[in-house]
């Protein structure tokens, strides 16, 4: 008697896994595919490339890091690098 139990436990359990993983994938597919065709953008005009650059290069200074900020990072990543090696 207990083995068939123990089939029934195994038979639900694996049920229930593989009822949960087809859920779970079902639910990460995309609803609704949209064709190229549908999707309306703005024409984009020819790339200004120096003027691209120089508004880049403006706006650079205000996401730089700090020394101490760099220094952190430098010990962090070599931290990183020495327990990778070990």
């Amino acid at each position: 008697m207990n083995k068939k139990y123990t089939q029934w436990f195994w038979f639900i359990g694996g049920f229930a896994l593989g009822f949960t993983l087809i859920s779970i994938g079902h639910a990460a597919l995309p609803k609704k595919v949209v064709s190229l065709t549908e999707l309306k953008t703005s024409k984009v005009g020819t790339p200004e490339l120096e003027q691209d650059f120089s508004r880049l290069a403006s706006l650079e200074s205000r996401y730089a890091e700090s020394s101490d900020q760099q220094k952190r990072l430098k010990t962090a990543t070599a931290k990183n690098a020495r327990r990778a090696r070990n």
